[in-house]
């Protein structure tokens, strides 16, 4: 495994650790910089997120944890970037049951009424 994977990993375990604690743990407090991490590259690096997303959603998580990756960073990345990546959500919300889930805790947020009724539709599509 390359650094790169291995730093991906460690943010991808760190953000689901800090996710599934309860919001008074003091454990919790450790993992917050995977929150914060992935924040931070919705603005720098959208395609890495995208990419984390879909590797959190691949993995055994709470459904507490998939509504918060849907009201965060994936409300996020379609607010921002929905022209840019509303094809590919549409695809994966046909294969992924898990993704359309996230789908359901997603908001209008900054999307634009266009985006969002096509979300609207990926929420409910399957193949």
């Amino acid at each position: 495994m390359n650094m790169e994977n291995y730093n991906e990993e460690k943010l991808i375990l760190h953000w689901i650790r800090y996710n599934e604690l309860e919001e008074k743990s003091p454990e919790r407090e450790k993992y917050f910089w995977a929150e914060c991490k992935i924040n931070d590259y919705i603005e720098t690096d959208p395609e890495l997120v995208w990419k984390l997303l879909l590797n959190i959603l691949s993995r055994e998580i709470s459904q507490w944890a998939v509504g918060l990756l849907a009201a965060g960073p994936l409300e996020d990345l379609l607010s921002y970037y929905g022209p840019q990546l509303i094809d590919r959500v549409e695809k994966e919300a046909r294969i992924s049951p898990k993704f359309r889930l996230a789908l359901t805790g997603v908001w209008q947020g900054g999307m634009t009424d266009d985006i969002w009724k096509r979300v609207q539709v990926a929420q409910n599509l399957s193949k």
